[in-house]
């Protein structure tokens, strides 16, 4: 005699399938509560290379010394140079409310909070060798303050170098010290870099200051300024 086929199966893929259609559904709602992250992309393998040196802006750093070469320039007085102190003004649109005005803020833009750093620990080393300073903004304040100023300029300088994880290859040497040993020495004097271009930054800081680059909703954090200038220029048309 045949034995009666027991419902618990079917009812067990039927309860899979359920909750399978479940979870589709929890992650398509997330996905338009969530905003998108919008953190430094990352890649894998190294880009392609053009065989034009000029497409990807080749830049080479020379000695200090050598200040008679066409390309020297004091890397550091750009930052005496700076348009509206690095600031850029930026007007926020909110999307929740069209009613509400759009607000217009100041925000930094690390490149120029850097060489401000730079800046800061050169005038300070130069103060500590010398009377006086060379005239810093912050040259006023107290001891105590350049101290910490210092110090906060230092530990930012870190993040900022790991940040941008340069990976030029530098050449290193071998150079036999006074008491025999032989040490690993790496110059990094005259390599070549390849660097981003960072003129549309210093245009746009300038042009904000008469004309606010115009954003939708609130700006995000790791947004940059080539964001934002391309979002302006995709819809203000």
């Amino acid at each position: 005699m045949q034995k009666p086929t027991s419902p618990y199966p079917r009812a067990t893929g039927l309860a899979i399938l359920i909750s399978t259609l479940i979870a589709m559904l929890y992650i398509l709602i997330l996905r338009n509560i969530i905003p998108p992250c919008i953190c430094p992309s990352t890649i894998t393998t190294p880009p392609h290379l053009s065989s034009s040196p000029s497409s990807y802006n080749l830049q080479t750093f020379f000695p200090p010394q050598d200040q008679q070469h066409e390309h020297t320039k004091s890397l550091l007085s750009l930052s005496q140079q700076i348009p509206n102190h690095g600031f850029i003004s930026i007007t926020e649109h909110p999307n929740t409310n069209p009613q509400t005005q759009p607000q217009t803020q100041f925000f930094g833009i690390s490149m120029f909070h850097q060489l401000h750093c730079l800046d800061m620990i050169r005038d300070s080393i130069n103060s500590t060798m010398q009377s006086g300073s060379e005239g810093h903004p912050h040259a006023d304040h107290t001891r105590s303050y350049r101290d910490m100023h210092v110090g906060h300029c230092l530990d930012y300088l870190v993040q900022a170098i790991i940040c941008a994880a340069d990976d030029t290859i530098e050449r290193g040497e071998e150079e036999e010290m006074q008491d025999g040993k032989k040490v690993k020495l790496i110059e990094g004097v005259g390599v070549v870099h390849r660097c981003r271009e960072s003129g549309y930054i210093w245009d746009g800081v300038a042009k904000s200051v008469e004309e606010p680059v115009m954003v939708a909703g609130e700006v995000r954090e790791g947004e940059t300024v080539g964001d934002l200038l391309r979002w302006e220029s995709s819809h203000l048309v």
